[in-house]
């Protein structure tokens, strides 16, 4: 991260299996938190539990490689944790039946978002977060299968000190996150090779 953060920041790792045989795409979810740096471990724990909604929702085939954790101001992270595969992986756990979906193409992805705001022009400003391997609906295409995904946690307190997510320029704490009920595309960097 080159920029400094005006508030404290999480980035949270996932990998998934590319289009080519053995091979991985790193992607990633980066929150603004409230609050100062906990410890540590306080931070894992919130990092894992900003993590939990999300693995509900993929597939078994993708995991929670690392995180990152920067103090406000910071350009340099003050902790970092790397997972082996097997130590966080999807569940697909929020979903009702995966007997009516099956996972998507990596670029296929479910989107998630709340509101921090309102911009001068009186329109609502939004958080949005893209969670890829997901599955979809084969009765309904172009739908997310049903699911219980719960995310409230974002906005309501998640870890040991209860951080909530904020606007990364603002600071104003988000409101309830949405999970959007339509299937999205959101076209993937081409990463590093996931670690072996």
């Amino acid at each position: 991260m080159t920029d400094p953060a005006t508030y404290q920041r999480m980035i949270l790792k996932f990998f998934s299996p590319f289009a080519k045989k053995d091979a991985e795409q790193e992607w990633q979810l980066k929150f603004s938190l409230s609050g100062d740096i906990g410890d540590k471990a306080d931070m894992e724990t919130t990092g894992l539990a900003l993590a939990a909604p999300v693995l509900s929702l993929t597939s078994g085939a993708t995991y929670l490689g690392g995180m990152l954790a920067y103090n406000a101001g910071s350009t340099v992270n003050d902790y970092q944790w790397t997972y082996a595969s097997t130590d966080h992986p999807g569940t697909a756990s929020a979903y009702d039946t995966v007997g009516d979906g099956e996972p998507q193409q990596l670029e296929v992805c479910a989107l998630v978002h709340a509101v921090v705001g309102v911009s001068s022009t009186g329109k609502a400003v939004y958080l949005q977060k893209h969670i890829h391997d997901v599955y979809g609906s084969n009765s309904n295409i172009g739908q997310l299968l049903a699911n219980t995904a719960d995310f409230s946690s974002w906005s309501t307190g998640v870890g040991p000190e209860d951080y909530v997510t904020v606007s990364p320029t603002t600071g104003n704490e988000s409101e309830a996150w949405v999970l959007h009920a339509a299937l999205y595309t959101r076209q993937l960097r081409r990463g590093e090779k996931a670690p072996s």
